[in-house]
């Protein structure tokens, strides 16, 4: 399968926010990432693989390179919460016989197409 049909049904997989990070998770598990908790000393080795997750809704991977000592390092980042749609404080909205959700756009949705 190629890289881009893999991304392709990876977020067709992800509905939220928690699917992203599960899905995420996932896949780095099947490369040998281990997760780490944020409430527990790191014990980071050279050429570690290594995710931690916070909430559910984020996750942070990242690799140690092998001879670490004059390794430059890169930042590499997204989100998983936008675009979407976020349901407001007030959510039922009812029609005539219809109830639907009251949603506000989140996180620069282009909506123009």
């Amino acid at each position: 399968m190629e890289y881009s049909e893999k991304v392709i049904e990876l977020l067709n997989r992800s509905y939220s926010p928690f699917h992203v990070v599960k899905n995420l998770k996932d896949c780095l598990e099947e490369k040998g990432f281990k997760e780490l908790k944020e409430d527990a000393p790191f014990s980071l080795k050279e050429g570690g693989r290594y995710y931690i997750t916070r909430n559910g809704s984020a996750l942070i991977a990242f690799e140690v390179p092998s001879s670490f000592k004059n390794s430059a390092f890169r930042i590499s980042a997204s989100h998983t919460d936008s675009p979407t749609f976020k349901i407001k404080p007030t959510p039922v909205l009812n029609y005539k016989n219809l109830v639907s959700l009251n949603v506000e756009p989140y996180g620069g949705m282009i909506d123009s197409t």
